[in-house]
């Protein structure tokens, strides 16, 4: 890694240069990820390009799957399953190769288990993953599609947008953007798990930013969101009210790009592509995380759990509807029953039952049949409902309010 006193040497780069076919860039002032990558783009003469960050190492016959399945479908944009190495040890740990990349409305990037009905259409291990979103860093794509569908967004900064990044790993990119623009405009993002790429997750950047971190961030999923989200565009505006304010720039050319490509509506991705992703429904009040403190409701099967808060779970996500109910994306409810569960909330198949629907009272969740409040205070059994007082262990926060 050069030290920022040494990126205006000359020198640098030039021992790359020792080695066949390997062509140095230099820009002439600080352009960010981005646009250096769109430069690199803009040089190369090959008919596949593959793009890679800077802190991996590749396996053995990593390339050969990538450009296999480009022969077999010229507008899949492929990425390998990527592993991960400690930045602290440089062990390289294996990741599973039954995942796939998907996103909240935040526009942060999150890795998602293969469902069973996934899992069990392939026709073997070795099978493309269809993935609503790949990882913006490492990749491969035929030159001409890249140009055609206008590259990365030249106006994005330094990092993030061109596939959205998670904000605790650190991961490399997540613009996306180039995801997006693959699905609605004629093409796909898919994982092959016959290839595989290490990746060095740093807990934190090596440079600066133009603006803060998050306020980089914001501009640049704003920009996405702006251009691609058509309607749907509110979500994330719910997701990440700041972003209003966050001046994004002139959007002109990439929505006439957009024209000009006959790309399909963000619809269509959401009842195509990525129908998992859930949309805060119109008779949902709250939804997200069930947060007490930094702890959240979690559920492992069907027992509820208490469980530290983490960032883009699955499993600590939640919707409320107006009728009261509660529940998870496999369309489990919370539920509790004096009798028949000694007081304990566990899950249950969402239906028309009257030990499912809870109503909110300030901060507190009232089971409506008993009348008794969910209470945290046995955390290392599960949660239970007990008589309502003035107590912490009864305090109750969504992440997302739909008001």
């Amino acid at each position: 890694m050069f030290k920022k006193r040494h990126f205006n040497e000359f020198q640098d780069g030039q021992e790359l240069l020792k080695i066949p076919k390997v062509v140095v860039l230099r820009n002439t002032e600080r352009e960010g990820l981005i646009r250096s990558r769109n430069k690199g783009a803009a040089n190369a003469t090959a008919e596949v390009l593959v793009f890679l960050d800077s802190h991996c190492e590749v396996n053995d016959q990593w390339l050969e799957p990538l450009l296999t399945r480009i022969k077999q479908s010229p507008y899949s944009v492929v990425s390998p399953v990527i592993d991960v190495i400690s930045f602290q040890t440089f062990e390289y740990q294996a990741s599973s190769d039954e995942v796939r990349g998907g996103f909240d409305w935040s526009l942060n990037f999150k890795w998602e288990n293969l469902s069973s009905k996934e899992k069990q259409s392939r026709k073997d291990t070795t099978q493309h993953i269809k993935s609503p979103v790949v990882a913006g860093g490492i990749f491969a794509i035929r030159r001409d599609w890249f140009n055609k569908i206008g590259q990365y967004d030249p106006d994005l900064e330094v990092w993030g947008g061109e596939n959205f990044e998670t904000r605790i790993s650190m991961f490399h990119i997540f613009v996306p953007e180039l995801s997006f623009k693959a699905w609605l405009c004629g093409g796909q993002t898919e994982i092959l798990p016959c290839s595989r790429v290490g990746h060095i997750f740093r807990k934190e950047h090596p440079f600066s930013f133009p603006q803060s971190s998050d306020a980089t961030y914001l501009r640049n999923t704003r920009r996405v969101a702006e251009v691609w989200l058509d309607e749907y565009k509110r979500f994330f505006y719910e997701a990440r009210p700041e972003a209003k304010n966050i001046d994004i720039g002139d959007i002109s050319r990439r929505i006439e790009l957009r024209k000009s490509l006959g790309c399909r509506s963000f619809k269509w991705f959401m009842e195509k592509v990525y129908p998992e992703l859930e949309i805060p429904a119109h008779d949902g009040v709250a939804y997200g995380q069930i947060l007490q403190g930094d702890m959240c409701i979690d559920y492992l099967d069907k027992q509820v759990v208490f469980k530290p808060c983490k960032e883009n779970e699955p499993s600590q996500e939640w919707t409320m509807k107006e009728k009261g109910v509660i529940r998870n994306k496999e369309n489990l409810c919370l539920m509790a029953d004096i009798e028949d569960t000694n007081s304990y909330v566990l899950l249950a198949y969402c239906k028309d039952d009257i030990n499912l629907v809870w109503e909110r009272q300030d901060t507190q969740l009232v089971h409506q049949k008993s009348g008794l409040c969910l209470d945290s205070h046995k955390p290392e059994k599960g949660l239970v409902i007990g008589e309502c007082e003035l107590s912490d262990t009864q305090s109750w926060t969504f992440s997302f309010e739909n008001r």
